[in-house]
């Protein structure tokens, strides 16, 4: 049976939990001056970065997808 490593679930935990959350926070506290008027910081920086993240998101969903076969098949072996 497959089972996925310690060192790939802490990796896509980092990452999920941890590097995602600091584009957020640093979208307010450093990039907050291009902002446009009115417009909330909070706001600006995760319209900003849910931007950009849901088109890596879907492309990397896509990825898996078609690698996905590949990869059971290797671990079968």
């Amino acid at each position: 049976m497959f089972t996925i490593p310690i060192f790939t679930l802490f990796f896509i935990c980092f990452f999920g939990f941890y590097y995602r959350p600091c584009h957020f926070a640093s979208g307010i506290l450093i990039w907050d001056i291009y902002a446009p008027e009115g417009t909330p910081v909070w706001l600006y920086s995760f319209l900003y970065n849910g931007g950009y993240m849901a088109g890596e998101l879907l492309i990397t969903v896509v990825l898996m997808l078609m690698i996905t076969p590949a990869v059971m098949r290797l671990a079968k072996k």
